[in-house]
């Protein structure tokens, strides 16, 4: 165990200097600020209300509307639309007509929208007239969830993941590239060390690093009000599985010029969940093999405080990807580093 704590303090010691652990930490508290006070906690980023006015003969139509969930939305004439309209930028007219509708737009609407709007508002003008009231209707949700939560609550999932991935993944190669280039590996190359120690060391620091940074945010932004077990379960292990990605690339360059295009290409694949976590309409199954779609989508399950059956998969699958890549990255660095320094 010695050579191992040996090489760990060395690897402390450089993190420190190189101020990663200040910088997770002011990454830390900077982005509780920008969830508890900069980011509106408004869920819906787009919602539309629409006002309704029957001009029909004898109001043929206010009896149905009154009776429904439209009540509230119903008006008497036309310049309460407008009104209405002008004091909420994202609201809607309607104008049943008897001979058809007539709809009334802020006019920022793209032609996509018009149109959809055009469908669903003919609908309900077909429902009025072949009924003379509104259909009953019933829904069925396919996965239900304990609550919705709110638009900064959704930005802790992202940025949670995000900074374990990006600069957990630029730290541990930074650590590498600095070795390579003040001659650390030559002296590493004949002490009692050996790879595992080399490998477990860098790879602990960077969890130390991540687990710092979650404990500092999530206790900024959600206090004692979620599982810390499954936070930092999930950080350590997805930490753990970044840092091991990290090294594995990092030793085939010999500087951080020449790696910064493979990281930039890294971090931008791994940012792609992003897309389909605030848009689950765009369901792409390649992008759940990607770590940061788990991470992500379990970070959101253990908050929303919903089953644990998504996150104890993640952590399971992080296990396996850990097993694998373990071994692929020990053999590789103890051909490429170790027994071969690149300069």
């Amino acid at each position: 165990m010695k050579p191992f704590f040996s090489q760990f303090m060395i690897d402390f010691i450089v993190a420190r200097r190189n101020m990663f652990f200040i910088i997770v930490l002011s990454i830390a508290l900077l982005y509780s600020m920008i969830v508890n006070f900069v980011i509106p906690s408004k869920t819906e980023a787009y919602s539309v209300n629409f006002y309704i006015l029957d001009a029909s003969v004898n109001e043929k139509y206010k009896q149905a509307l009154m009776s429904s969930d439209y009540k509230a939305f119903t008006v008497s004439s036309l310049d309460s639309i407008k009104e209405s309209m002008s004091k909420d930028k994202s609201a809607l007219g309607l104008v049943l007509k008897d001979d058809g509708i007539e709809i009334v737009f802020q006019g920022y609407e793209s032609l996509q929208q018009r149109n959809i709007i055009k469908s669903i508002f003919s609908v309900l003008y077909d429902t009025l007239n072949n009924q003379n009231s509104i259909a009953a209707y019933k829904t069925t949700v396919l996965k239900e969830s304990a609550k919705k939560l709110p638009l900064n609550m959704k930005m802790i999932p992202v940025l949670l993941a995000t900074d374990i991935i990006m600069l957990g993944f630029m730290f541990v190669a930074a650590m590498i590239f600095q070795e390579k280039k003040e001659g650390g590996l030559y002296a590493y190359r004949v002490s009692p060390g050996g790879t595992l120690n080399y490998i477990l060391s860098k790879v602990i620091v960077n969890v130390m690093i991540s687990v710092l940074f979650g404990v500092v945010f999530l206790f900024f932004t959600l206090g004692f009000k979620t599982n810390y077990f499954y936070f930092l379960s999930m950080i350590f292990l997805g930490a753990f599985l970044i840092s091991l990605l990290g090294i594995f690339l990092a030793q085939f360059y010999s500087s951080l010029n020449e790696f910064i295009v493979v990281a930039l290409i890294f971090n931008a694949v791994m940012a792609l969940p992003v897309v389909s976590y605030f848009n689950p309409l765009i369901d792409i199954q390649i992008l759940k093999i990607i770590p940061s779609y788990s991470l992500i989508y379990a970070s959101d399950e253990i908050i929303s405080s919903v089953k644990s059956s998504y996150t104890l998969n993640t952590l399971l699958n992080l296990f396996i990807q850990i097993s694998i890549f373990f071994p692929a990255t020990y053999f590789s660095v103890r051909k490429t580093l170790i027994r071969k320094v690149i300069l």
